[in-house]
């Protein structure tokens, strides 16, 4: 018996992923919306021959998906970081920083 070399042929496979941010409320409120694989074309075609035997197959991972998000800070816009008291203050002042 002698074994024949297989032979293999892959397809590209992509996606295209597409996002939106909306700002609101002096940008401190956040709308967000995410769209993942929007055109379905996140799969790959195979074909092979191995012993004279032709086979093709299709591997599709459903990755299409919507996301919304909304996210609001709460925090005073107005307070500098170097402002800011800390807990640690005389760790801070010995180590020199």
């Amino acid at each position: 018996m002698t074994l024949k070399p297989q032979l293999q042929k892959n397809t590209a496979s992509w996606s295209l992923n597409i996002g939106f941010k909306y700002l609101l409320l002096d940008k401190r409120l956040v709308l967000g919306l995410n769209a993942d694989d929007i055109f379905k074309k996140n799969y790959s075609t195979i074909k092979t021959v191995s012993q004279d035997i032709p086979q093709s197959f299709t591997q599709y991972y459903d990755t299409r998906q919507v996301r919304v998000s909304v996210s609001y800070n709460f925090g005073n816009k107005n307070i500098s970081v170097s402002s800011r008291k800390v807990g640690n203050q005389e760790e801070k002042n010995r180590s020199g920083n």
